[in-house]
């Protein structure tokens, strides 16, 4: 399967070791393994929409949204003009430094056409997942630092344990080992300071997992809930591609009063419709036609005059 994001910001602590395109300067840049450094690969001179730009880090390609020229029909029932800005992706190719041709008309198409497996629901995972091992990465950083500490903590309690061992043995050099005994005092006032800073950034560290797991939770609820509304949309929108196939299989006279029924189906859901139409003559150059059908949620009404 091949790795897909669709950047909606960039974030250089969550997309390290990525590709990603800056909405505000308008160029795509790569983030070092780290997430320290960001390298400018190519900046962007022509308009887009940002809040759809796909990613292809495994291939280091990058697909812009872009909007056509407008292109104007005619809407056969009503005789209207309808305005339309044809949708497509331009490909950018890091390997080769190069823009090809149109890539699909929708997102759904250029899925296809890239040869995408993966689902919305599955992406959005990808996203959530990518924060989240970003975020997992500074808390093990984290640990290993307060480790770290830990070994330096216990250093530091040996020499102090060894300075006291030498005061006591020195006490009849007191007067000689005096500057050394002060040292001493302040090395012990500093290790203690450090204490205090590591026991902070240990509690600090604690409301970060905890904030984390909360984060987490609720980009599971977000992630269910758009796997609900997903499904919920493709029942409606197969639903009423098949009342549509089944209205238009119904055919009118052009004389008098006619009924008809159709049906549609599409993608496993079929629909059924009725329609009934009249039509006649005004004078004997003038016709007219009403027809009126129905299916499922879906209605229509028509009233052609004939010339």
């Amino acid at each position: 399967m091949k790795k897909l994001l669709i950047l909606l910001m960039t974030n250089t602590s969550i997309f390290a070791g990525s590709i990603v395109v800056d909405i505000d300067s308008d160029s795509i840049y790569e983030i070092s393994d780290d997430g320290s450094t960001s390298t400018l690969i190519k900046e962007i001179d022509f308009n887009y929409s940002s809040n759809v730009t796909i990613v292809d880090n495994a291939n280091r390609k990058v697909y812009f949204r872009r909007t056509g020229e407008a292109v104007t029909t005619i809407d056969e029932s009503t005789g209207l003009p309808i305005t339309t800005y044809p949708q497509y992706y331009v490909e950018y190719d890091i390997a080769t430094d190069t823009f090809s041709g149109e890539v699909g008309d929708d997102l759904f198409s250029a899925f296809e056409q890239l040869s995408y497996d993966v689902t919305f629901d599955e992406l959005e995972n990808g996203l959530v997942y990518s924060a989240i091992s970003s975020t997992s990465a500074t808390a093990t950083a984290n640990s290993n630092n307060i480790s770290s500490n830990s070994s330096t903590i216990a250093t530091n309690t040996t020499n102090i344990a060894t300075n006291t061992a030498g005061i006591a043995t020195n006490k009849t050099n007191i007067a000689t080992n005096t500057a050394g005994i002060a040292t001493n005092k302040t090395n012990i006032a500093t290790n203690t300071t450090n204490i205090a800073t590591n026991t902070t950034g240990i509690a600090n560290n604690v409301v970060r997992l905890d904030n984390l797991a909360a984060l987490a939770a609720s980009n599971t609820s977000r992630v269910e809930g758009l796997e609900t509304l997903t499904g919920l949309m493709q029942n409606e929108y197969r639903s009423g591609i098949a009342s549509s196939i089944a209205l238009s299989q119904i055919q009118y006279a052009a004389s008098g009063f006619s009924i008809g029924v159709g049906h549609g189906e599409f993608k496993n859901k079929d629909e059924m419709a009725v329609g009934i139409g009249y039509g006649g003559q005004f004078n004997e150059d003038v016709g007219f036609q009403f027809q009126f059908g129905t299916s499922g949620d879906s209605t229509g009404f028509g009233f052609t005059v004939n010339f």
